[in-house]
């Protein structure tokens, strides 16, 4: 018998799912034991593709850029993707110091 609560926890806990796997299919438990390199991870999300191209020409043109997102994983992913290649970043998100901030 499904208490009502739990339906609706698992309800959210699906569309939590689902809005992880739009950003990026790594970001879910067990999709990414080993693809580490920048290319799978840029190959398994056409808004990666697309994040690439933005960045190359952007960096090509020695321009700064700023990249918001909700969820903290998505800028773990995009983080070391950028490390991969090659590309300096630094990171500002509610476990950054203040310190670290000025």
């Amino acid at each position: 018998m499904l208490r009502l609560g739990s339906k609706a926890e698992a309800t959210r806990n699906v569309h939590m799912e689902l809005r992880k796997v739009c950003n990026h299919p790594f970001l879910l438990k067990g999709l990414r034991e080993h693809c580490d390199e920048p290319d799978a991870i840029r190959a398994a999300s056409g808004k990666m593709v697309l994040v690439d191209k933005l960045l190359r020409k952007v960096l090509k043109a020695q321009d700064k850029i700023l990249i918001f997102s909700q969820f903290t994983m998505v800028l773990d992913l995009l983080e070391e993707f950028c490390h991969g290649r090659g590309w300096a970043v630094e990171r500002l998100d509610g476990g950054t110091s203040l310190r670290a901030r000025q």
